[in-house]
């Protein structure tokens, strides 16, 4: 069993969360293409400074970071390391497609927090 010893969590995506798929022209010197090897996964995207930032005060902060992805652990792990925050996080995994509690997700997940990238 892997155990994260915090009491305090933040959750981050990786897809449209901490890398984005549109940009504007002006953001093009940001791109950056990421894939995994051996994978058809494989993306070219600019990284979302604002989400990145936070992930890395969550961090300062003393909070466990976890960073998710419907597309996989492989494909969380990648962009973590290709954005250089593996220092920040303490463990990826795959986004939960199921889970089981007596109360419904808004009520055991915590705040909502998405900043639309400016």
């Amino acid at each position: 069993m892997i155990e994260l010893k915090k009491d305090n969590v933040a959750f981050f995506d990786v897809d449209d969360t901490l890398i984005l798929y549109e940009w504007s022209a002006d953001r093009d010197s940001e791109v950056i293409d990421i894939s995994i090897e051996g994978s058809l996964m494989q993306a070219r995207v600019v990284p979302h400074k604002y989400h990145t930032n936070q992930l890395k005060l969550h961090k300062t902060w003393g909070n466990g970071v976890v960073v998710w992805s419907r597309s996989g652990h492989d494909w969380a792990k990648t962009v973590v390391e290709k954005l250089n925050l593996t220092q920040y996080v303490d463990l990826v995994i795959a986004k939960p497609m199921y889970y089981y509690d007596d109360k419904p997700c808004c009520k055991i997940l915590g705040e909502h927090r998405f900043a639309a990238d400016n």
